[in-house]
């Protein structure tokens, strides 16, 4: 399958390859004389089958390229056991290098080298298109880092990605110091709902805003974002999330007392959490489980809600957090 899977993603870059230069078509001719030993099923297949990677990988970063001392700036694009990395010059304008290397199915080989005569971002943009951005082709993990900008891609593009995880951007986004970061926000218009089940946000010390992304969030299994954020009570009373951990946000006691209301009346799954960091303390365990009846204390700030004859709600507060789990009554 490992094999298949790299076979396919070579075949998504000889379509893409097509439209551009003649030193890039020339790079391919090796690896497209060796293709011609495969059946004509696998063209085929690489056009019409469902493709289902694991991991989708589009991060950058920064390298210095030794045959010139050059440092670049790098984007790599992540295919399971295949890589494509694009190299952009500090010091020539509009000069990319790709470096195209996969561990299996052809074998490791010696990265080589095309200068292209575009911008780095576009030609990014291009292969990310080409070879992701496919009705055919999901990804269990999509991970990035990379700082999105406006009209990068086209409004109506989608990824078919079950998971989405979005972690500090290598440099910071074109932005004012003020202003929150859009990448999160951005990202998550390109994911298909119909596919996505869980977002994870790890970001640098600058806010993120999810303003206008209700819909995708709302149909989610799991929602983590680990850095402060613009979400609020109408975005948590939405979500169908059963695990859901916070930095601080613009959440009030009302919200999460809506969730504990929820959660009781649904009778969630045993494992279910919900986990909200605070600044400081300042949270009462009575505002929190507010009109829900059949509460038992357990201690000083905490109380045990029956739910089901199997199960429990925990609910407990201290100087970091408000926590909500759902346990198997032993």
């Amino acid at each position: 399958m490992g094999q298949m899977k790299c076979i396919f993603t070579v075949l998504f870059l000889f379509e893409i390859f097509n439209g551009l230069s003649p030193a890039t078509q020339a790079f391919t001719q090796n690896v497209k004389r060796s293709l011609k030993l495969c059946s004509k099923k696998l063209f085929t297949l690489s056009t019409e089958a469902p493709v289902d990677f694991a991991v989708v990988k589009f991060d950058e970063s920064t390298n210095l390229l030794e045959s010139d001392d050059l440092e670049m700036d790098v984007v790599q694009l992540h295919l399971d056991e295949s890589e494509i990395s694009f190299m952009g010059s500090r010091v020539q304008e509009n000069v990319t290098l790709i470096r195209c290397c996969s561990e299996r199915g052809f074998g490791r080989s010696e990265p080589r080298f095309i200068t292209e005569n575009s911008d780095s971002r576009s030609i990014e943009k291009q292969y990310l298109r080409n070879i992701v951005f496919r009705k055919n082709v999901i990804c269990d993990r999509f991970e990035t880092n990379y700082r999105y900008n406006d009209n990068f891609l086209k409004e109506s593009e989608k990824i078919n990605a079950r998971n989405l995880y979005v972690y500090k951007p290598f440099r910071p986004e074109n932005i004012e110091p003020s202003e929150p970061s859009k990448t999160v926000a951005m990202w998550l218009k390109h994911m298909n709902p119909r596919f996505l089940r869980s977002v994870t946000v790890y970001m640098d010390d600058k806010n993120i805003t999810l303003a206008g992304t209700e819909n995708e969030l709302k149909c989610l299994d799991t929602l983590h974002v680990l850095h402060r954020s613009d979400i609020d009570d109408n975005i948590l009373m939405n979500l169908k999330a059963l695990d859901i951990e916070l930095e601080p946000a613009n959440i009030t006691v009302n919200g999460i007392n809506h969730i504990v209301q929820k959660w009781v009346f649904e009778g969630v799954p045993i494992g279910s959490r919900f986990v909200y960091y605070v600044d400081e303390p300042g949270y009462e365990i009575t505002d929190i489980v507010k009109n829900v009846s059949g509460v038992t204390s357990d201690g000083q700030n905490k109380v045990i809600i029956q739910i089901l004859p199997d199960r429990f709600l925990k609910v407990w507060v201290d100087d970091s957090s408000v926590n909500i789990e759902c346990f198997k009554k032993k």
